[in-house]
């Protein structure tokens, strides 16, 4: 086996480096155990219900798992990768702040809708003779291998479907199927909520909200490394046509990487906080912010050896 091209992927030096930001992965482990407790304080303040269940269960929950991704990468020196957790991050707290804002219980309908509808074409791919059968042969001949499987999916259709015909999620479920009838699949949950006449997406999102600079200069920059469209983080050009390939892992950017995901990780705490424990927001997790600050803004001068290679 033969060994990684030290010039291209260091790991040991990387890692060593990283630990020159020690303070900062520290404090990035507090914010995410702070996360950790205040599920389970969050939702035994709460009525118990879907909106608590969609908020704290599933997209607080969510956030966490992703930054708990964001301190494992830079432990690695590998702070560029993270910039695939900070795009989940930013959206799930535009996605919440925008929930929030007004017709919650209606989004969030959509998006329970959503998911279940999803689940259930899943199921219907292993049912014989069904469109999602006929438009995924391949995946429906997979299914049919487990007898176990294919037996256990009709009982779990039946689940799904009873969900979908509760009373307040059956409008939205028909909303969904006319789309689906049409096109052979689901839009998004937030496109279906608007109006016909809308066009929701995530920057009209963000733009609703007052977050649209964030997302033409944050977002954006993510969604280009995530979505094989940047090349600036890779090369570097130089005289002559002279093109130098950087290195995969960047120590350099734990600081800026650690800022954004703390940065948006404190907006979601403080919203849920305001949901369920308004006076732990106006109280303790101020003074939590107020600690967390200077180290979250503290300016390192740390040299990485970090050269550019020429090939």
């Amino acid at each position: 086996m033969s060994d990684s091209h030290k010039a291209v992927l260091h790991r040991e030096q990387a890692t060593e480096q990283a630990k020159e930001f020690n303070d900062l992965t520290s404090l990035l482990k507090e914010v995410i155990d702070y996360g950790t407790d205040l599920i389970p304080r969050a939702y035994a303040n709460s009525p118990k219900d879907g909106k608590a269940a969609c908020l704290i269960f599933i997209l607080l929950r969510q956030c966490l798992m992703h930054l708990d991704g964001v301190e494992i990468l830079v432990l690695a020196g590998n702070a560029s990768s993270a910039r695939l957790q900070l795009r989940s991050l930013w959206e799930i707290t535009i996605l919440v702040e925008w929930i929030l804002a007004k017709d919650t219980d209606a989004k969030i309908r959509h998006f329970f809708v959503a998911n279940i509808r999803r689940e259930r074409q899943r199921h219907l791919i292993g049912l014989p003779n069904t469109p999602e059968a006929t438009k995924y042969p391949d995946i429906a001949k997979f299914l049919s291998t487990s007898e176990e499987l294919v037996r256990r999916i009709p009982s779990q259709i039946q689940v799904l479907d009873k969900l979908l015909l509760q009373p307040d999620l059956k409008p939205v479920d028909d909303k969904f199927q006319e789309y689906y009838t049409k096109h052979g699949y689901d839009k998004d949950w937030f496109k279906v909520y608007g109006l016909p006449s809308q066009s929701i997406s995530l920057r009209a999102i963000a733009k609703s909200i007052s977050k649209e600079f964030e997302y033409t200069w944050v977002y954006r920059p993510f969604s280009d490394d995530v979505h094989a469209s940047d090349m600036w983080r890779s090369i570097q050009l130089g005289a002559g046509n002279r093109v130098w390939l950087t290195p995969i892992r960047e120590p350099q950017g734990i600081p800026e990487t650690v800022q954004f995901a703390i940065s948006f990780t404190a907006r979601l705490y403080e919203m849920i906080l305001n949901q369920y424990r308004p006076n732990e927001a106006a109280d303790n997790f101020k003074r939590k912010k107020a600690e967390w600050e200077p180290r979250v803004r503290k300016q390192y001068h740390v040299t990485v050896n970090r050269r550019p290679l020429h090939i």
